[in-house]
């Protein structure tokens, strides 16, 4: 017994001549070729229609991230501006707060409310001497 060839070999010999085993093999070729060019060429139809609109989309996203820096940039500014205005109001405050906490306790919150009426009688009482004295 010599060399034993494989029996699918042996008998795709047989049963397919030579011939039309080069047919099926350059079909075959030709099957693979047309599909990778029919892919490529689709992949690149695909490509052309997408990337224009991706851009017009990009060119919108980078307007838009433009002008929403510069309201960034603006709120920004407003953010500094009132903590600005409120510490000059907190210092124009403090001597009305040390004066409602020695007058009337250790709350502030009611000292100031006490204050704050106080100021109100005060200026009630001022306009009603200006009334008289213009009288």
């Amino acid at each position: 017994m010599g060399r034993q060839e494989p029996l699918a070999a042996t008998f795709e010999e047989e049963l397919v001549p030579e011939s039309d085993q080069r047919r099926g093999k350059a079909f075959l070729f030709l099957i693979v070729s047309v599909s990778a060019m029919l892919f490529l060429g689709l992949s690149a139809w695909i490509n052309t229609i997408e990337i224009p609109e991706l851009r017009d989309e990009i060119g919108y996203q980078r307007d838009t991230i433009f002008s929403l820096t510069e309201e960034i940039d603006t709120l920004y500014q407003e953010i500094l501006t009132r903590e600005e205005k409120i510490s000059h109001l907190e210092a124009q405050l403090t001597p009305f707060r040390v004066l409602a906490v020695q007058r009337y306790g250790s709350n502030e919150t009611k000292a100031l409310k006490q204050i704050a009426e106080d100021v109100k009688e005060l200026k009630k009482g001022v306009e009603t001497s200006q009334t008289r004295d213009n009288l």
